[in-house]
């Protein structure tokens, strides 16, 4: 693993990666774009095709939360890979990895509606979305204490 390719600096570099591989896929699939669907591991592709299944809800989710879809669908492939069922060692649950109690205090039915108003508060807070995908991984405190990102 790269040294560099470690907690919330991976997860931000990945995410940040996937909100344009993801467009150029749809836009290959669909209008035969300039990259190919072929140009795609089977692995990220099946990663999308299960995320689709949620796509109704990411949009309708981003659009109250203010949230860019891009962003919210990279944060639900990075952190579960489409998996509704993932429990990380740590206890995070869903297609968003939310921890239950996080989930609680947002007051929300779903995995995927707190997933997302979660980045809508941490994009909100810091007003950058790299300091808030780094929030959303290793905690809000963690990105407050004015580390070196």
């Amino acid at each position: 693993m790269n040294v560099f390719c470690r907690g919330w600096f991976c997860a931000a570099a990945i995410v940040m990666a996937l909100t344009v591989v993801m467009p150029a896929i749809a836009q290959s699939a669909g209008a035969g774009g300039a990259s190919s669907i072929d140009d795609f591991g089977p692995g990220v592709l099946g990663i999308y095709r299960k995320v689709m299944e949620i796509e109704d809800q990411i949009i309708r989710h981003s659009e109250r939360y203010g949230v860019d879809i891009d962003l919210a669908r990279a944060v639900c492939m990075y952190e579960s890979g489409g998996n509704a069922n993932l429990t990380s060692w740590a206890g995070a649950e869903g297609y968003f990895q939310v921890m239950p109690e996080t989930r609680r205090l947002l007051r929300v039915d779903s995995n995927i509606e707190a997933g997302i108003k979660y980045i809508s508060q941490m994009v909100e807070r810091f007003e950058r979305e790299d300091y808030a995908l780094a929030a959303y991984n290793g905690g809000p405190t963690a990105v407050g204490r004015n580390r070196p990102m």
